[in-house]
C-alpha cells in the first residue's frame, strides 16, 4: 500500500495526569490537524526499551496510532502542529524524575560557554519560540533537561536517546535480534535536528525543539550506557537496555541520587565526576554548582574544538557516528569491565561492596568525566557550525 498521509494526531490519557493536573483521570480523544506522511509498508521496527505503540498499563499521556509508524526522515522536520502538541502539553509541570539532568546541565552550560556572540543571538530567538509556555526553559543550559521532560508521559521518542549497539558476552551463543539496535537511534535523532537547523525552510517552531533535543542528545550520545547494551546468559535477546537491568547491590548513593540500577550509577557521573557536588534535583539543579563545575571542565582544548567548524552535512554525520562509537568503546571497555563481566556471572545483579568496586567508581568517573568535558566542547562546535552555515545560506 502507497504511503498515505494522516490529517490527525490522537492522543489520550488512561489515568490520572500529574503535575498540575493530579485528579483528572481523561479518557477523552483529542485531534489536531497535521500534516506528516504516515507510511503503512513502514511498520516501526526495532526492540524499544518502552514501546511508544503499547498503551496497556501505562498512565499519563500516550501517544497512539501513527506515532508508532511515523515516516520521518532526517531531512524533514517536524511539522508545527506536533510542536504545538508537545508545547501544549509540556507547559504543564510535572515530576519528570530526571536523574540525569546534573549532567546535561554542565554539558550544555560548558558549550554556551565558547557559543560565538553572533550565534548566542541566534539561538536565544530560536529557544524563544517557547516563550508562552513558562515551563519550557527559554535560556541554552537549562534547555539541555527538557528533551527528558518528553519522557515523562510519552514513549513516542524514547529511543531517540540511545542506541543499543549489542554487547556479547559469548559471541557465538548469543546473536542479537535483528532489531537491536532500533533503526531509529540517538545518532539518527541528531542528523534529524542537524537537519532542521542547517534548513532555510524550518520555522521557529521547528527550530526551537529541534535545538533543544540537540543539546539534550549531544549528552546522551557521549554517554557510555546510552550505546550499548549486554546480551548474556541473564539478558539473552534484547540485551540489559543499557545497564537499566543490572541491580545494584546494596544501591550506590551519589549526592541526591540513590543508583539502583549500573545505567543510573553512570547517568549521576559514577560517584567522583563532579555531578555530585551539585545541589538540587532534576531541572531544579543549583544554577551557580552547574556554572562552576562547567567551569572546572573548561580548558583551552574545549576552546579549540568549540571553534573547529565540521566541514559540510556528511562530515557532522560522521562525526555523530564516530562518538557513538567512542562511547561504545567505552561501555565495551570500562561499563562492562572483566571484573563486572565476573561479577554478573550468568545474574543480572552487581555487588558493590565486592573489592573491585572502588577501584572501578574511580576508572568510571574519570571515563564520565572526559566524556562530560568531549560532549561540551562537541556540542558548542555543532551549535556554531550549524548556525554560521544557516547564517550564510542567508547572506
Amino acid at each position: 500500500m502507497p504511503a498515505i498521509t494522516a490529517h490527525a494526531l490522537f492522543f489520550s490519557t488512561s489515568s490520572a495526569v500529574s503535575g498540575t493536573l493530579p485528579a483528572l483521570a481523561l479518557s477523552a480523544s483529542v485531534i489536531l490537524a497535521s500534516g506528516f506522511e504516515w507510511d503503512e509498508t513502514r511498520p516501526a521496527k526495532g526492540h524499544k526499551r518502552a514501546h511508544p505503540w503499547d498503551e496497556s498499563s501505562r498512565g499519563g499521556i500516550a501517544i497512539l496510532g501513527p506515532f508508532a509508524k511515523l515516516h520521518m526522515t532526517p531531512t524533514s522536520s517536524p511539522p508545527r502542529s506536533m510542536l504545538l502538541l508537545v508545547a501544549l502539553y509540556f507547559s504543564f509541570p510535572f515530576d519528570a524524575h530526571c536523574w540525569a539532568a546534573p549532567g546535561h546541565l554542565v554539558t550544555a552550560a560548558l558549550a554556551a560557554r565558547h557559543l560565538s556572540a553572533d550565534v548566542q543571538a541566534s539561538v536565544s530567538a530560536d529557544l524563544a519560540a517557547y516563550a508562552a509556555f513558562p515551563d519550557v526553559p527559554s535560556d541554552f543550559t537549562r534547555s539541555g533537561t527538557w528533551a527528558d521532560s518528553l519522557k515523562g508521559s510519552t514513549h513516542a521518542f524514547d529511543s531517540w536517546h540511545y542506541i543499543d549497539t549489542p554487547i556479547a558476552v559469548v559471541a557465538a551463543e548469543f546473536a542479537p535480534s535483528a532489531s537491536c539496535p532500533s533503526t531509529v537511534h540517538v545518532v539518527w535523532a541528531l542528523e534529524a535536528a542537524a537537519a532542521s537547523l542547517r534548513s532555510n525552510h524550518s520555522d521557529a517552531w521547528s527550530r526551537g525543539f529541534m535545538l533543544r533535543v540537540l543539546i539534550h542528545l549531544m549528552g546522551d550520545v557521549h554517554q557510555p550506557m546510552h550505546t550499548a547494551c549486554l546480551l548474556s546468559p541473564a539478558f539473552p535477546a534484547y540485551g540489559d537496555k543499557g545497564g537499566n537491568s543490572v541491580k545494584l547491590e546494596p544501591p550506590v548513593h551519589i549526592g541526591h541520587v540513590v543508583a539502583t540500577e549500573l545505567h543510573a550509577f553512570w547517568d549521576a557521573g559514577c560517584g567522583d565526576s563532579g555531578l555530585e557536588s551539585i545541589r538540587g534535583e532534576g531541572s531544579n539543579c543549583n544554577a551557580a554548582d552547574v556554572a562552576a563545575l562547567a567551569a572546572a571542565f573548561d580548558s583551552p582544548d574545549v576552546a579549540r574544538i568549540a571553534n573547529t567548524p565540521i566541514d559540510g552535512t556528511s562530515a557532522m554525520s560522521a562525526a555523530f557516528h564516530d562518538w557513538a562509537d567512542e562511547s561504545h568503546a567505552i561501555a565495551r571497555n570500562t561499563s562492562y569491565s572483566a571484573a563486572v563481566l565476573a561479577d554478573l556471572g550468568i545474574g543480572s545483579v552487581l555487588h558493590t561492596g565486592h573489592a573491585y568496586w572502588a577501584g572501578y567508581t574511580a576508572t568510571s568517573s574519570r571515563s564520565a568525566r572526559q566524556r562530560l568535558t568531549l560532549g561540551g566542547a562537541r556540542l558548542a562546535q555543532v551549535v556554531n557550525t550549524l548556525y554560521r552555515a544557516h547564517a550564510t545560506a542567508y547572506d
